[in-house]
């Protein structure tokens, strides 16, 4: 066991075995084993400036599914939704009976990338597979106290 500084910081000195040995699994293989599927959604937004017309697109994470601790069953999972989510840029749109076209792309890492297209709107998605490794919860700080409110409003 190294000693530590005054600051908390390791002090120079040799460095064990237990120092130098890399761990065999990283610290959240234990830890998180639940797969993920997420759906991302490519949003436009169209911007005038200057007289022209520009048109933005952002990849916003649309929708999560759990799926459990199997990464084949994650990945059929993202297979099924590449086949069959439909975003609601498309589906405010649609009838009963109505299907749109669709292509269905799946990348080399296994993401699928899908084009929609149904009466001339267009939309594309991106179906992901993914292990959770790091969750937070929100955390609030105090509340400022009446001199601090006073402060901030001049």
């Amino acid at each position: 066991m190294r000693r530590l500084c005054r600051r908390g910081t390791p002090s120079p000195g040799p460095a064990t075995a237990k120092d130098t040995e890399p761990s065999p699994r990283p610290p959240y293989a234990e830890v998180m084993t639940t797969w993920y599927v997420l759906v991302e959604e490519d949003t436009r937004e169209t911007k005038y400036a200057e007289g022209a017309e520009l048109r933005l697109h952002r990849w916003r994470l649309a929708a999560t599914r759990s799926v459990g601790p199997d990464e084949e069953q994650a990945a059929a999972v993202a297979e099924q939704l590449a086949r069959a989510y439909t975003p609601p840029v498309i589906a405010r749109h649609t009838r009963p009976g109505d299907e749109p076209a669709r292509k269905a792309f799946l990348t080399r890492d296994g993401a699928w990338v899908v084009a929609i297209r149904q009466r001339r709107r267009e939309c594309h998605i991106r179906v992901t597979t993914a292990r959770l490794v790091h969750t937070q919860e929100e955390k609030e700080g105090p509340p400022l106290s009446w001199r601090e409110k006073f402060r901030e409003a001049f």
